[in-house]
């Protein structure tokens, strides 16, 4: 549920404030159950996918 809407979130208008959103809303993430493994495959997603937006890529560095 929370990765679809943080892809959504992050494939629209390129946003530099959205970016430290994005990974706060990661970090609530992992506290879920199961989500420590989540918010990582949305990382790497993103690092793959955004790669050329070094904000996002220092936004979400610590996942």
């Amino acid at each position: 549920m929370y990765t679809a809407l943080l892809k959504n979130e992050a494939s629209g208008q390129a946003n530099v404030k959205m970016y430290p959103r994005i990974a706060a809303s990661m970090e609530c993430m992992q506290k879920l159950d199961g989500g420590m493994q989540a918010a990582h495959k949305l990382a790497v997603f993103f690092r793959e996918e955004y790669r050329r937006l070094s904000s996002m890529m220092a936004a979400i560095s610590r996942f």
